[in-house]
């Protein structure tokens, strides 16, 4: 499986992770909290029954809030992160956790002067090309970058880096669409 970045966050899931992470930071619970999102994530992706659990509507407010919370304990989550999980409960937006701990490591990762950067090639990164990329981008943004690795087979080779909003396509099918649009759009003159 390779990972997917969605650099569109909802204002309902912004708001939610930024106003726990200031609670997070202003408690200085940073490296608890951080764990139990990674467990969170494994949790969602190992066990179908919790992925359909949060997203399921049928469950009453308060059934929502005792399963999260005999999880929270069996888990060990720290109090602030079992706490964010009763009052997604409780505000019935349970269904969008996956979006509210992507939306909490962006906004992490800004407090801390990282950028977020896609690179999709046709093929798995070598951990040194990864390195080499690495340097390049933080040399030319001027900030740590973090990587995300992507496939993308149709690529044929390449590749497609985007930094937010930006995009650079250096990929083969890329170059050949460009070239394709120049030559019809040379034909219409």
């Amino acid at each position: 499986m390779t990972p997917s970045i969605s650099p569109i966050i909802s204002p309902v899931a912004n708001r939610y992770a930024t106003s726990f992470l200031d609670v997070v930071l202003e408690n200085k619970a940073g490296k608890a909290v951080s764990s139990d999102i990674e467990d969170l994530k494994a949790m969602m992706q190992d066990e179908s029954s919790f992925s359909s659990f949060i997203q399921n509507a049928v469950f009453s407010r308060e059934d929502q809030m005792n399963v999260l919370d005999a999880l929270s304990k069996k888990a060990k989550f720290h109090n602030l992160t079992a706490n964010f999980l009763k009052l997604l409960a409780k505000n019935k937006r349970l269904g969008q956790l996956t979006e509210m701990l992507r939306a909490y490591q962006v906004a992490l990762d800004t407090r801390e002067g990282n950028t977020h950067v896609s690179v999709i090639t046709p093929f798995p990164l070598k951990t040194s090309q990864e390195k080499k990329i690495k340097a390049e981008l933080d040399k030319a943004l001027k900030t740590n970058t973090k990587i995300t690795p992507m496939i993308d087979k149709s690529l044929l080779g390449g590749t497609v880096i985007t930094v937010g909003s930006l995009m650079i396509d250096d990929s083969v099918k890329g170059k050949l669409e460009r070239l394709t649009r120049a030559m019809k759009a040379q034909q219409a003159s």
